[in-house]
């Protein structure tokens, strides 16, 4: 069977990306004749077949879409949706806005409803399809991630010596609002003196014009490599995702995996126990983050791994595609 992928990107680091790049390679090792259809691709892939020619999509027998935000994501459904390819699609949408799953696949668009699936992620994807009118649409496709594991070594590296280490990464994005945590961090020191045992690492990656600022029980750093990051992951005694907005927060994933606990504000898989919640801290206000600073020893780290065993691994994502994939033939006629 004849895949073409489209996504936004191939070989650059980001939470779409690897995603892109788990799921290409699994179909590749399951038999699949698979293209990647992107606008920008870093690195040399082979065996695997990347492209930035549209055409491609005339020779697919599926085509799966994983994203929906970059130019070339919009071309590839507005082509569907004039008809200028016959193949069924799955549109696996990161961040499942309503405004844009409507307009993929609203009944005056051109997209026969026996010929597409809108995948969803976190359990509030699920509702707001329920809402469009468009839930019989929907089929949830659990995200997985490597399970690599970091290894000791990245405080002594580093020169953290503080008995405690919290962690937050993500780029230095400023959606990902780290010098807010430093903030509440920096003032909760002020009345909790046992912060004073925890150095707060923030991670990310050159060029942002958001890096944050070293303060005192900071430290800002950018890792060597992705192996870095999960020795970093493996050391800290809590991980911290403060974003205010996710698609799915994948870096969870890799902390349960990690057996690293984590707090998150209420954003991603975090907001519902369907998905992550009841494996970790959430919290909504500054009140509830600087709580998780001082109670989040409570939480089980070995429930959490076993919950990522058994649901998130990269197989996991490669089997929901797979079930997907069959029943789009199945409705399509194929």
């Amino acid at each position: 069977m004849k895949v073409v992928l489209s996504t936004v990107g191939y070989g650059r680091s980001g939470g779409t990306e690897s995603v892109a790049r788990d799921l290409s390679w699994g179909l590749l090792r399951r038999g699949y004749d698979v293209t990647v259809l992107t606008e920008t691709s870093i690195g040399d892939h082979a065996p695997l077949k990347i492209t930035k020619d549209l055409n491609v999509l005339l020779t697919a027998d599926v085509v799966i879409q994983v994203g929906i935000f970059s130019v070339m994501d919009y071309e590839v459904v507005n082509r569907k949706r004039h008809k200028v390819f016959k193949a069924p699609m799955l549109i696996w949408a990161i961040e499942p806005d309503l405004r844009l799953m409507q307009w993929c696949v609203d009944l005056q668009s051109g997209i026969s409803h026996d010929n597409v699936i809108l995948g969803y992620s976190v359990e509030y994807g699920r509702h707001r399809l329920a809402y469009l009118g468009i839930g019989n649409l929907g089929m949830k496709i659990r995200y997985g991630v490597p399970t690599v594991t970091g290894r000791p070594g990245f405080r002594n590296k580093r020169g953290i010596t503080s008995p405690k280490m919290f962690l937050s990464s993500g780029g230095f994005d400023e959606r990902k609002c780290q010098h807010e945590l430093i903030k509440s961090f920096t003032d909760a020191r002020i009345y909790d003196k046992t912060l004073y045992d925890v150095t707060l690492v923030i991670t990310g990656h050159r060029g942002f014009h958001h890096t944050p600022k070293e303060v005192e029980g900071v430290r800002v750093i950018v890792p060597d490599d992705r192996q870095e990051l999960m020795d970093a992951m493996f050391e800290a005694d809590l991980y911290i995702m403060n974003s205010d907005s996710e698609g799915f927060g994948l870096v969870l994933l890799e902390a349960m995996f990690n057996k690293t606990r984590w707090a998150s504000n209420k954003v991603g898989a975090a907001v519902h126990a369907e998905d992550l919640a009841n494996f970790g801290w959430v919290y909504s206000d500054e009140v509830g983050l600087k709580r998780a600073f001082r109670d989040y020893g409570c939480l089980d780290v070995m429930s959490a791994y076993r919950f990522a065993l058994a649901n998130h691994r990269i197989e996991c994502m490669v089997d929901d595609v797979e079930a997907a994939v069959k029943a789009l033939m199945e409705k399509s006629g194929k």
